[in-house]
């Protein structure tokens, strides 16, 4: 398993662009895997995408739904604070979680690690508790929880995430961290491979 966190970020200026890639850099177990994206089609390989809500200024949000719904990152908005309105329209669409952009470099490290874990509440959910980086000498397929199997097996069969989320009565993000956190179970790092290893375990 990869114990990286593969961040990408979101943002429309430079400044802040290379603000927050030199605060990702700086974090030991995390690895920039995209660069400066526009446009609706991202396609980010990442466990974890910080997108700035300046991004929402003109009322478009279809790169954010794009991130929220169809990619399987967490997706944490760094917020303006003299724009709390763009604050809370990032979370009326659903990210996982909101850092301030005056935080500190370890607050944000903080948030990188929690968002990767599925745990930005800190509360030990599901995601933590399902997560493992430890050497496990069971079956690939025992690793995971009944609830990530189905979840996987539905990615093998093709399902979006939000046709999964209505499928099992769980909300998109809740989704996206079970597919997270079975990506690092069994070793895999896209959709692809995931459906790949399904298949070859007789999960579909």
């Amino acid at each position: 398993m990869d114990p990286t966190i593969r961040v990408a970020i979101v943002a429309d200026g430079d400044v802040v662009h290379r603000g927050l890639e030199s605060v990702v850099t700086e974090l030991p177990d995390a690895v920039l895997v995209q660069g400066r994206t526009e446009g609706p089609a991202l396609e980010a390989h990442a466990d974890v995408v910080l997108y700035d809500v300046i991004g929402l200024r003109h009322g478009e949000d279809d790169q954010l739904t794009h991130l929220v719904k169809e990619t399987d990152a967490a997706v944490v908005a760094v917020a303006r604070e003299l724009k709390p309105d763009l604050a809370d329209r990032a979370l009326e669409k659903g990210v996982d979680g909101v850092i301030s952009l005056s935080a500190t470099v370890s607050e944000i490290h903080e948030v990188v690690r929690a968002a990767a874990l599925g745990d930005l509440l800190g509360d030990g959910s599901l995601a933590s508790l399902d997560y493992t980086r430890n050497p496990d000498h069971r079956t690939p397929s025992a690793l995971l929880s009944s609830r990530e199997t189905d979840v996987i097996a539905l990615v093998a069969c093709g399902l979006s995430n939000e046709e999964i989320s209505k499928r099992l009565y769980l909300s998109i993000n809740t989704v996206k961290t079970y597919i997270r956190t079975a990506y690092r179970k069994i070793g895999v790092t896209s959709r692809s491979q995931a459906v790949g290893w399904a298949h070859q375990h007789g999960i579909h």
